[in-house]
């Protein structure tokens, strides 16, 4: 009986290897930084054989869908009115008729690989920066009343360039342009309607597939800038530069856990709920070596040393910060490259994220940082996904709700000097009955008064003050995302002071 029971034993042993083994995916090419040796070998699923995953979804969003463009596509950019895209050497502006459309097509000398809206020349129009590293241009793009654009500019950059953002930098109330180029962030400016021109130059060595992100990093009013190098084998990832009116202050460092693969992106936005941003980057390669690492702000103005940690499907790359479902809280968005996934981490009203909820993608092979995009596609409040895929051309999901909105009147307009202690806003509303206003930076909320389609505030203000005015709309559970933002200059009250990160 003992042979018997040990063939039977061995049968069993056998037959349960290969039930799992059948359960995993087959595996696919290389990642393309393991492809390329800047990262070690990770790999995508196989083509043709999508893989089980561990967690289902709460129908935050539509099932994706798709416009053919007949080139790959390379980059994707929403910031209300404007959404646009990069395919081959063509720059796309972006409209909706019962689904994704193109409105208008500029056929370009070469590729762009990154796209910026912002509002640069101060008619509070959106304008499009792309970026061509082929042919080492920044070219500009200039809104108009009728939403088209109209070619301003081409500058020649000395190097490739790469991770193009739009803000305001140099606090005029003129978005400036930020940029990687092998060796330095470059921040352009462009003063007194003058042609764009280079501000300032960081040094930043790098291997190229960096990324840039911005945002107040010291919660002292002023935008800032985080650095990262998406390559493997390092141990200085993240490079932070405080920045006050244009001028470096200090530069500080962080190391991210990059699972012994690499870092890929890098977002900037308060996910731990308090009003202060935090710093978050996707790191790693195949599970269990796959992770987001949250950098939060402290009370001080800090960013922490050590970050924490959640886990993460397959090669999590590029990533965003928005209130998804807007329920007040914001959430992380990550895409997976190569393993047909966005990955969402919804906040919580503690500071804390959901475990990662999946929706299904079609396969595509590397989701560089620009090529992810969230913002109103379709017009209805409501936030919505767009991501520029290598393989198809534009793919996209649908928020599953509508969302409230609203508006600041123009009897204070941007960069206004507040010379009283009372102050004074009103506007309107778009599907809401109720309204918050913030006057430090989302950490607390005050109810406006509502009246129809109308709201309006009043109040004396404290002698502290932070020089951005936030105003959200709410409809039963359903908060407006991004709040509508107006910064202002608040005169004989006391900002926060320029602090340097440690």
């Amino acid at each position: 009986m003992k042979p018997i029971k040990i063939m039977t034993l061995l049968t069993l042993i056998i037959v349960t290897v290969a039930s799992t083994t059948a359960q995993q995916p087959a595996r696919g090419p290389l990642h393309p930084k393991s492809a390329a040796g800047v990262m070690p070998a990770a790999y995508l699923a196989h083509p043709n054989q999508r893989p089980a995953r561990p967690s289902s979804n709460s129908g935050i969003l539509q099932p994706v869908a798709s416009l053919g463009l007949g080139d790959a596509a390379s980059a994707a950019a929403i910031d209300q009115p404007l959404a646009s895209a990069s395919a081959g050497n063509h720059l796309l502006r972006l409209g909706w008729n019962n689904g994704l459309t193109i409105v208008q097509t500029t056929t370009l000398t070469s590729q762009p690989s990154s796209l910026a809206i912002g509002q640069i020349n101060n008619d509070r129009l959106a304008d499009l920066a792309a970026l061509q590293p082929a042919t080492k241009q920044l070219g500009l793009w200039r809104g108009t009343l009728s939403q088209t654009l109209q070619l301003t500019q081409h500058y020649t950059i000395s190097t490739e360039p790469e991770a193009l953002h739009a803000a305001d930098l140099t606090s005029d109330c003129r978005d400036d342009l930020a940029f990687a180029t092998p060796g330095t962030i470059q921040i352009w400016s462009q003063p007194n309607n003058n042609p764009m021109q280079a501000s300032l130059s960081l040094p930043f060595a790098n291997r190229s597939m960096s990324d840039l992100a911005l945002g107040d990093l010291n919660y002292d009013g002023q935008l800032d800038l985080a650095a990262l190098r998406g390559t493997g084998g390092i141990t200085q990832h993240l490079d932070l530069f405080s920045l006050y009116r244009g001028s470096l202050l200090a530069t500080d460092y962080r190391p991210v856990d990059d699972q012994g693969f690499a870092a890929h992106a890098v977002a900037i936005g308060d996910v731990t709920n308090d009003g202060r941003a935090d710093l978050v980057v996707s790191a790693g390669g195949n599970i269990p070596n796959a992770a987001i690492n949250i950098f939060a702000q402290q009370s001080d103005g800090r960013i922490t040393t050590t970050p924490q940690l959640l886990p993460a499907w397959h090669l999590p790359e590029a990533l965003a910060i928005a209130d998804i479902n807007h329920d007040g809280f914001n959430d992380i968005l990550a895409l997976n490259s190569g393993w047909l996934a966005l990955t969402i981490y919804r906040g919580r009203v503690d500071g804390t994220l959901a475990a990662y909820e999946t929706y299904d993608l079609p396969y595509s092979t590397s989701y560089r940082p620009e090529t992810l995009a969230v913002g109103d596609l379709n017009r209805d409040g409501g936030l919505d996904v767009l991501i520029a895929d290598d393989l198809r051309g534009l793919t996209y999901l649908i928020n599953s709700s509508a969302a409230p909105s609203a508006t600041i009147d123009d009897q204070i307009v941007p960069c206004s000097t507040i010379t009283t202690p009372h102050f004074s806003m009103s506007g309107t509303l778009t599907n809401a009955t109720a309204l918050d206003v913030s006057l430090d930076a989302g950490a607390t909320w005050q109810v406006a008064n509502v009246t129809g389609t109308t709201w309006s505030y009043e109040t004396e203000l404290p002698a502290w003050v932070y020089p951005l005015v936030m105003v959200r709309a709410r409809q039963g559970d359903r908060v407006q995302a991004p709040a509508t933002m107006r910064r202002l200059r608040f005169q004989h009250h006391r900002i926060a002071a320029p602090l340097v990160m440690q």
